[in-house]
């Protein structure tokens, strides 16, 4: 049996309905744990836990868009999952329609800056049309759909990667004031694909002391080495081990040609070893 604590719908930048998803996650026999980590917001939890089959357990989480101190004037984006959030948490919740006005500000920002240069978009019929978080892929759908460009991949390539001067820096969160609020209320955390980053031994030692409970080792974009490093990591510093497959959409998510949801080699052992004081 397996897990899956990582994964996405339009509720946030996933190409699929949270009703796709759950669809999706329902055909998968050897499934018996999935978790919608949407980003800095959990608007689709409700219809998610109400569309899944009663043999998937599930919790309420997010995927926070925070910064981490990794040296002296060096400020790292970090991402941190977060499990187990509490309906009535007045600090997150607001945290979340913080997130919901600064991405939207930002969306049009950047939209604005590509009209300036000659690539107009729709950005007030995008957003209607996207009740969601919006964030950098959004743009790229919203150039698709002007006919600037193909693909999300051309979107990025072309106008969005780091250093663009169309981008616009993202509000983000301060690491150790969440996981300081996440570990007195009990909830569970984990560092989303560290290997993206290149993080450390060290810096996890920092993000632990902080009360950071688990790294993401098992993710799609980690090599071999990567997953074995984060697993030595993690039992050195005796954190817990998340995973899951950072699903966003079928035509390029896939696992053995098929959408890569809920097919992580994640053991659902492994993850009720993590989540367990919550499930």
């Amino acid at each position: 049996m397996y897990a899956d604590l990582h994964f996405h719908s339009t509720c946030s930048d996933g190409k699929h309905s949270v009703a796709w998803l759950t669809g999706e996650l329902n055909s998968r026999p050897n499934l018996g744990l999935a978790v919608l980590t949407d980003h800095d917001g959990v608007d689709g939890f409700d219809e998610f836990s109400k569309s899944l089959d009663s043999r998937i357990k599930t919790v309420r989480a997010c995927e926070l868009s925070c910064y981490f101190q990794r040296a002296e004037n060096l400020d790292q984006e970090l991402h941190l999952l977060v499990y187990g959030i509490a309906k009535e948490d007045h600090y997150l919740n607001s945290i979340f329609e913080k997130f919901r006005h600064s991405r939207k500000d930002r969306f049009l920002e950047i939209c604005r800056r590509l009209e300036m240069a000659g690539f107009k978009v729709d950005a007030e019929g995008f957003i209607k049309n996207h009740p969601g978080r919006l964030g950098r892929p959004h743009v790229a759908d919203a150039l698709i759909q002007a006919g600037h460009v193909q693909t999300r991949r051309e979107a990025f390539e072309r106008f969005l990667h780091a250093g663009s001067s169309y981008l616009v820096e993202k509000w983000r969160l301060d690491i150790e004031d969440v996981i300081t609020h996440c570990k007195n209320k009990n909830y569970m955390t984990s560092i989303a694909h560290p290997g993206i980053y290149g993080l450390q031994r060290g810096d996890f030692l920092k993000l632990k002391k902080m009360g950071l409970v688990a790294i993401e080792v098992f993710h799609p974009k980690h090599a071999q080495s990567d997953h074995q490093k984060y697993m030595e990591i993690a039992k050195d510093l005796e954190l817990k081990i998340s995973g899951g497959s950072d699903f966003h959409a079928s035509e390029f998510d896939k696992k053995e040609g098929q959408a890569s949801l809920g097919r992580t080699q994640y053991p659902l052992e492994m993850a009720e070893n993590f989540l367990g004081p919550i499930l």
